[in-house]
């Protein structure tokens, strides 16, 4: 995301295996400026990987800030395998095309399993599905009285 940038601190096997797309290692990490950094670790506590990391980008006055991801890269990959992906696949500029367009029509989850987004999101049927999401609330300023659905045409 613009101002974002994944940091998987994991070692190259686990990375190769499968990692949150868009994810960097340290070595292109420290190739960016100005980035609030995302640390995917193994675990909710920081190792010894991610302290290097902190130490290397703070040295380099690279990053604005840090945050954690929450229980490590198991639990996000068990929540959203969707946004999960080997190696090779990332390489491919046409994948990584579309990958960064699909990522943007899926929501945030504001709390669990409440999910704030766009018309385009809640049009989206393999959004709902790869969220479970049952239910929507819509709230927009001007209701198209000739829709021919029940979700919002744009």
């Amino acid at each position: 995301t613009v101002g974002h940038l994944i940091l998987d601190t994991r070692d190259d096997e686990k990375y190769d295996t499968s990692h949150v797309q868009g994810a960097v290692d340290l070595a292109e990490a420290l190739t960016y400026n100005g980035k609030h950094i995302i640390l995917v670790g193994l675990a909710s506590k920081l190792t010894w990987l991610e302290h290097d990391a902190i130490e290397k980008l703070q040295r380099s006055e690279r990053a604005l800030s840090f945050k954690m991801l929450a229980d490590g890269f198991g639990a996000f990959r068990r929540a959203y395998p969707f946004f999960c992906e080997p190696s090779a696949s990332s390489r491919d500029e046409e994948f990584k095309r579309l990958r960064e367009r699909r990522l943007h029509l899926y929501p945030s989850e504001a709390l669990p399993s409440l999910f704030v987004g766009g018309v385009e999101s809640a049009n989206d049927p393999k959004v709902h599905d790869d969220l479970r999401i049952t239910h929507m609330i819509s709230i927009i300023a001007v209701i198209d009285p000739v829709a021919s659905t029940p979700l919002l045409r744009n």
